[in-house]
């Protein structure tokens, strides 16, 4: 008779590698239902790897016989049970063992199960159905979708199940879960009717991820039957969700105030750790354990109430990989750095503080709901940094402190369209607060020449304290006179690039200078220390003046420390690893009119606090100061840096920015062009043969005082020559004091070896010799004839003239900066030397 044949569609666990995972190539069912010929099983890989097929009967047989084979005439390997087998009871199949047989009843379905073997004995089971088996056509995720994961409490989870028809009676519908991989499993029969069943999963442990499949059986879960000691063989069919199976995590909630990593602030007394915990802070929780590891978990939610805080932990890096909910309140302190992979969400119950030093990357998007609030303070101590990659809606709170009766440039951090008079807070008035905006181009009425400070709060031309807004990127000088202020800017963060023109204007008061600022709620990379790539003189480079190519910072400071300046401090590319904060404005020179970038990818977190000092930088450096008798002090720095030259090296030597108008103090470069640096960049080798210009710049004469901070410079003494004094100071050893009542070059320099004895006295009958720059002259009152020859401390000669009785006699030399011999002879006989040095 001809038998009616149903193959089961088998979802396969791990698609891409089951036809790799089998052992035979095919398997067979050959027996008295289908006339001893060949049906084709499916093969399939539920976990354990066998061979599946489903057929109907169309007649009675008590003795129904069976075998299984991996070839359709027998010419290859064969199981068979070899006596009668139990319908639903796990089974052994012999290999090459003789015929099965089973009680075969009419129009009811068989489904057989063998486990792939190479050879040699192997296992399965036959089930009996009224019907053909029905299929599991969709389970419902259990849980709350919050990205790609999902999270339920630690209640009884029900999972709803959809079959492909109404179920024979033998047929039962179950769902195994896990927690542990399936090493241990638990069974839940589903209920129902029709196609619509249901099955819950009893209560799990907080922390615990559930995964859960559902099948199709005729056996029974009795804790240690055959269904559970080998479920894959007793499984008819399966919905585990294309192989991935279906799972939810419990979530971790704190059971009281705590430590994050003391185990007693946890309902279970476990610590989240990696990230696939799901969190939810009920309780005032603290990351306070300096040098512990980093907090993780996956999606975090602090409840209404209560309070996460992030102490100084040691500036480790704490992860959320997945979406940070506030409905409390979350406090991020100074060292710490919270990074949140996905998304951040603020609820209007919800406040999010990040205090000075503290650090947020938000990389998804980050929403401000309702009253919800989400502020970056700042102090004394510097201004916290929120870098949000993707969009942000709703506003975002950013303050920038500011000192009392000092100047300080600012900009806006955020989008604040408020008019500045609805937030800033000034005093107008003579001897009140100031507010400022620079203009290199223009020319205002009633003013003489080009490039003006409007005055924005007491005398408006052109942008009002009542009418405007801040301009994104663009600066503003500001001081509160009568006491310290902290202005709370208010709007959504600079997600995108910002661009702002500059000019370069011939004959302005500030030729070139701009006033520009940090756009964004986050510090920037300014120099290459601070990011090698991302950084603002690299991005910018071809817009600055080559002689100018830094950002100049104002720093004013009350009193002077030793090591402060009143004047405008540069940051070059060579610099120490510098940031600006958020709301910090700044000069460049403009190398044209062109625009200044500032792309989002400068974006950084880095110090809390300006940059004052290069005490984070590797390389040798020196700082020279100079301070009046009024406490007024002023810098000019010098960096050795490999493949410099002695010539100018643009984005490493920056020109000097005059702002205080009372004593400016710099250099020249050793390959002197004319310019006036307040930083210059010179090679790491041969330090000992530079000579240094150094320029200062006085109102009236004053008495100034000469000190220096340096690095890495112990090898080398630090000498100041005073040519008008004939002196030599160790400034590494002393300071130096003197009356200072011209301004300008050629007075000071600075050496890096013992040349304390050029100025001794070896003058005959009244011969003289010195240097000017790159000249030597020869006083000569007795107007003597003779020979000079100039040459260099190795004997080479540079220079041979004849003394021709002049007076004065001037020698103009082409040669390298240095120490060198001037050896007089006279037509006498007189035979003397001179020690001179040309610092061209």
């Amino acid at each position: 008779m001809k038998k009616a044949i149903t193959i089961l569609s088998i979802l396969i666990l791990i698609t891409d590698l089951s036809l790799f995972s089998q052992i035979q190539t095919n398997m067979y069912y050959r027996g008295e239902m289908n006339a001893w010929g060949s049906t084709s099983m499916t093969f399939r890989d539920l976990g354990t790897d066998s061979w599946i097929v489903s057929i109907q009967s169309d007649g009675d047989d008590g003795t129904s016989q069976f075998k299984f084979d991996n070839t359709t005439n027998w010419s290859g390997s064969n199981w068979g049970r070899g006596s009668t087998v139990n319908i639903n009871t796990y089974d052994i199949w012999y290999g090459n063992g003789a015929d099965g047989d089973f009680n075969e009843a009419d129009t009811k379905y068989y489904t057989f199960t063998i486990k792939d073997v190479a050879s040699g004995n192997t296992n399965g089971l036959v089930m009996e159905t009224s019907g053909n088996p029905i299929s599991i056509s969709n389970v419902s995720q259990v849980g709350i979708a919050n990205d790609v994961s999902f999270y339920a409490s630690t209640a009884t989870q029900t999972v709803n199940i959809t079959l492909s028809g109404p179920k024979s009676s033998e047929e039962k519908v179950y769902v195994r879960y896990s927690t542990d991989g399936f090493t241990n499993d638990g069974w839940v029969e589903a209920s129902g009717s029709g196609t619509s069943y249901s099955a819950n999963i009893p209560t799990q442990s907080i922390g615990a991820t559930v995964e859960y499949y559902v099948l199709t059986t005729t056996l029974t879960s009795t804790g240690s039957g055959d269904l559970d000691n080998h479920p894959d063989l007793c499984t008819i069919n399966f919905n585990n969700n294309s192989g991935s199976n279906y799972s939810y995590i419990i979530g971790r909630a704190t059971t009281q105030a705590g430590d994050w990593n003391t185990t007693s602030t946890w309902l279970d007394g476990a610590v989240p750790s990696g990230s696939t915990d799901d969190v939810i802070i009920t309780n005032d929780v603290t990351i306070d354990e300096v040098g512990a590891t980093d907090a993780e978990c996956d999606d975090l939610s602090i409840a209404s109430g209560a309070t996460l805080t992030l102490d100084n932990s040691g500036a480790i890096k704490h992860t959320i990989h997945g979406t940070v909910v506030v409905f409390g309140n979350t406090v991020i302190r100074d060292g710490s750095f919270f990074d949140i992979t996905k998304k951040l969400k603020i609820k209007t119950s919800g406040d999010l503080e990040i205090q000075p030093g503290g650090e947020l990357t938000v990389d998804g998007t980050t929403s401000v709901e309702g009253s919800g609030t989400l502020t970056i303070l700042s102090t004394s101590s510097g201004t916290g940094s929120f870098i949000p990659v993707g969009t942000v809606t709703g506003d975002v709170t950013v303050q920038r402190y500011l000192t009392q009766d000092r100047w300080h440039y600012i900009s806006e951090p955020v989008n604040d369209t408020r008019v500045f008079n609805e937030f800033l807070g000034l005093t107008s008035g003579a001897n009140n607060d100031q507010f400022y905006w620079w203009d290199e181009d223009a020319t205002g009425s009633g003013t003489s020449g080009t490039g003006i400070w409007f005055d924005i709060l007491n005398s408006p031309t052109g942008i009002s304290y009542t009418v405007n807004s801040f301009i994104p990127a663009q600066g503003y000088a500001i001081n509160y006179s009568s006491s310290e202020k902290t202005i709370s800017f208010l709007g959504a963060p600079f997600t995108e690039s910002k661009n702002l023109t500059i000019t370069l204007t011939t004959g302005s008061s500030g030729e070139g200078s701009n006033m520009v600022g940090n756009p964004f709620s986050s510090d920037i990379a300014i120099n290459n220390l601070a990011d090698g790539t991302n950084n603002f003189i690299v991005q910018n480079a071809a817009a600055m003046d080559d002689t100018y190519g830094a950002v100049y910072i104002w720093n004013e400071q009350a009193g002077w420390d030793g090591s402060s300046i009143e004047d405008y401090d540069e940051i070059t590319i060579g610099s120490a690893a510098s940031f600006l904060q958020p709301g910090q404005a700044f000069m460049v020179v403009a190398a044209s009119n062109t625009s200044i970038n500032f792309n989002t990818n400068i974006r950084k977190h880095g110090d809390a606090t300006f940059n004052k000092n290069h005490a984070n930088y590797n390389g040798s450096y020196i700082e020279l100061f100079a301070k009046n008798s009024h406490n007024q002090g002023n810098k000019t720095t010098i960096t050795f840096i490999p493949d410099m030259t002695i010539g100018l090296d643009p984005s490493y030597d920056a020109g000097k920015l005059k702002g205080n108008p009372n004593l400016a103090l710099y250099t020249r470069l050793v390959e002197d062009i004319g310019v006036d640096f307040g930083t210059q960049a010179l090679p790491d080798n041969n330090i000992q043969s530079y000579i240094i210009p150094i320029g200062i710049d006085v109102a009236d004469p004053i008495s100034i005082e000469f000190n220096l901070n340096h690095k890495a410079m112990d090898q080398y003494p630090i000498f100041l020559e005073d040519r008008q004094e004939k002196t030599f100071t160790n400034l590494k050893e002393e300071s130096y004091s003197t009356l200072v009542s011209q301004s300008g070059i050629g007075r000071f320099f600075l050496h890096f070896r013992d040349v304390t004895d050029i100025y001794e006295s070896n003058d005959i009958n009244n011969l003289k010799a010195y240097s000017i720059n790159n000249d030597v002259v020869i006083i000569n009152p007795e107007m003597k004839k003779g020979q000079i020859n100039i040459v260099d401390l190795g004997g080479k000669l540079i220079s041979s003239r004849i003394l021709n009785g002049d007076s004065k006699q001037e020698i103009s030399i082409n040669t390298n900066a240095g120490l060198y011999l001037v050896n007089i002879i006279t037509d006498e006989g007189i035979n003397i030397s001179y020690k001179v040095i040309i610092s061209n």
